[in-house]
């Protein structure tokens, strides 16, 4: 795929080894594409997808077999890209979703050595697990603070929407 030729050359440079294309599609603002991969046991996985020149912003999830978010990369960028290391369960559903733009979008997955995980991250820029997902880039370190409130609550969240509004002190 050439989308994703580039990508997986400077993966492959970094330590990753067995990459394929997950998932190809034409699509729109909302349109989505993915697939399930098999995640290997020991090792860590990069996934990462790009946009044609129409693409705008790209986002892309992983997600395990019972809806639980193992990733996620929401920045305003038409290249996203994670990385799931262990523990993690033995299959994945990947998806992509046009944020912004009209084009193709390639999905591609690339495994890597927990040891060379964060240089074969760093190489196509990936965001780690439990790293900030880029949803609220206007906002820095706020998604990081509302995550270790809800673990000090206890219990398991899903966001459903966020949006800013006023406040009034009264």
């Amino acid at each position: 795929n050439e989308l994703l030729a580039s990508l997986i050359e400077r993966a492959q440079k970094a330590g990753a080894t067995t990459t394929l294309v997950v998932s190809e599609g034409l699509g729109s603002e909302g349109d989505r594409t993915g697939g399930y991969i098999t995640l290997p046991k020991e090792r860590c996985v990069l996934v990462f997808a790009r946009g044609s020149k129409g693409v705008g912003d790209l986002d892309l999830f992983v997600y395990a077999d019972d809806g639980t978010a193992l990733a996620t990369d929401e920045s305003s960028s038409a290249e996203a890209a994670v990385v799931v290391c262990p523990p993690h369960p033995d299959r994945a559903y990947v998806t992509a979703r046009i944020a912004t733009g009209a084009g193709i979008v390639a999905i591609g997955a690339a495994e890597v050595s927990a040891d060379k995980a964060a240089v074969a991250a760093n190489a196509v820029g990936a965001k780690s697990q439990g790293e900030e997902s880029g949803r609220l880039e206007s906002w820095p370190g706020l998604e990081t603070t509302v995550a270790a409130h809800r673990k000090a609550i206890g219990s398991s969240w899903e966001d459903v929407r966020r949006f800013a509004t006023l406040v009034d002190p009264r």
